[in-house]
């Protein structure tokens, strides 16, 4: 069942919903003090391919992130959605 009308120049195109799951994979540069510690600010301060940490973070925790490149940008999975429901969920 369609979810959406289009109405364009008089045609209409017949849309459909889809919710797809989204891999973002990154390759971050970081100067910090040990290998866990790299692995740990990452996760906590790369979000969504940018640094979230602030100044007097970095200083605190003795860090930097230096470079952060996208290496992978793959959907995995697509579900038709059928109801009526148009929340982001």
């Amino acid at each position: 069942m369609p979810t959406l009308l289009i109405y364009n120049q008089q045609q209409i195109i017949i849309m459909k919903k889809f919710k797809t799951h989204l891999t973002r994979e990154y390759i971050v540069e970081i100067i910090t003090e040990s290998e866990e510690q790299a692995k740990e600010l990452t996760e906590l301060y790369v979000s969504g391919g940018f640094d979230e940490s602030s100044e007097s973070v970095r200083l605190k925790e003795k860090f930097q992130i230096l470079a952060i490149k996208p290496s992978l940008n793959e959907v995995w999975m697509v579900e038709e959605n059928d109801d009526d429901n148009t929340d982001n969920n």
